[in-house]
């Protein structure tokens, strides 16, 4: 470990190295990427519900009181 630090804060192309590797591996990290796959999530998210595709049911349908009624669709699921 010693051998390491020291090779770490004597060697400046081995400081370089490492600073850009680790600036590579954390960039996916950075706030405005995180927030930016935040985003396309819930943009998938939103654009699945809204596709959602209606179930289906006959054209009419027959009342209680046997007159036939246009079918209506209800949106949401309650």
């Amino acid at each position: 470990m010693a051998e390491a630090t020291l090779r770490f804060l004597t060697d400046p192309s081995f400081q370089r190295e490492t600073r850009r590797r680790a600036y590579r591996y954390a960039k996916p990290m950075f706030w405005p990427n995180v927030g930016l796959k935040y985003l396309e999530f819930f943009t998938q998210i939103v654009s699945d519900r809204e596709t959602v595709v209606a179930p289906r049911y006959p054209r009419a349908f027959v009342s209680p009181s046997g007159a036939r009624q246009p079918a209506q669709l209800v949106q949401g699921g309650r």
